[in-house]
């Protein structure tokens, strides 16, 4: 059973943002919420 390349694509894309830019995604996410609000 393996991933599509989409998928798998999104899994790195989600690791390397998860290892490298926790801090950037979490403002990102409270900007985007601020945004919605």
């Amino acid at each position: 059973m393996r991933l599509d390349q989409k998928q798998l694509f999104r899994k790195l894309i989600s690791d390397y943002l998860d290892s490298h830019y926790k801090c950037l995604r979490i403002e990102f996410k409270f900007l985007l919420a601020f945004a919605i609000c």
